[in-house]
């Protein structure tokens, strides 16, 4: 055999055969880990928003529950008409300070309360996402639009429209708390997929690390042997 031929041999040790396949888990690994990771971010974004129609609403009840309060106060017998008509312009205060706030209500510029809102969340990867959704809410959805003691509304009004608020607030505290959840186990994942890329690379690091140790060695080697063949040939020249 010629030495070239040797060298050749010698000099070109295969890597294993798991090494492009251990190379597409590694990014595979990235891959999800960087899915997870901005898939928290999503999660947390919708998190903020749930928290600010949640907060929105708080108010919203809290100036029901005055509105109620004046409304009890004005069946009272001692209220004449006028009397009342002085509640009523409270009323129509409240009312109005309730509207405008479910319609300004907005998160990143996207109305939550004015004609409802409704997104998907992505929380991973493709096809990784959940629907959230909050209901359209205004004084006539709440059936307050025309609200005036005055002219003989009912209190069951403002108590039905209290229970849709509260409704609407459990089922806000809801998908936050299923988006919270969500959040830390993204993250125990993430951090677990992290963990065994680490060690993964670490792995493949020292494959590729022992492959350029024997190539170093086998061209170590092959010199050697081409020295010790240059000698013969040498020899055999002196000889002839």
């Amino acid at each position: 055999m010629k030495i070239d031929a040797v060298a050749k041999t010698i000099i070109s040790p295969q890597p294993r055969a798991t090494k492009p396949a251990e190379l597409s888990v590694s990014e595979s690994m990235k891959t999800q880990e960087n899915a997870m990771e901005q898939g928290s971010e999503n999660l947390q974004d919708a998190v903020s928003l749930g928290q600010t129609a949640e907060s929105a609403l708080d108010s919203v009840n809290s100036s029901l529950q005055r509105v109620r309060a004046l409304s009890l106060q004005a069946q009272n017998g001692t209220y004449s008409q006028s009397d009342k008509a002085v509640v009523q312009t409270e009323i129509d205060q409240l009312l109005s300070g309730i509207e405008e706030n479910l319609k300004n209500t907005e998160f990143n510029t996207i109305k939550l309360f004015d004609g409802g809102f409704e997104g998907n969340i992505q929380s991973g990867g493709e096809g990784q996402g959940r629907m959230m959704k909050i209901e359209n809410t205004s004084l006539e959805s709440l059936g307050l639009d025309n609200y005036d003691i005055t002219k003989g509304s009912s209190l069951e009004n403002i108590d039905n429209a209290i229970e849709k608020v509260t409704q609407t607030r459990g089922d806000i505290g809801s998908q936050v708390n299923a988006y919270e959840s969500a959040v830390r186990s993204n993250d125990v994942a993430r951090e677990n997929t992290l963990a065994s890329r680490n060690r993964f690379d670490e792995d493949f690091a020292k494959q590729v690390s022992e492959l350029k140790r024997l190539q170093i060695t086998q061209q170590y080697k092959y010199q050697l042997q081409k020295k010790s063949a240059e000698n013969d040939k040498s020899q055999l020249n002196l000889l002839t």
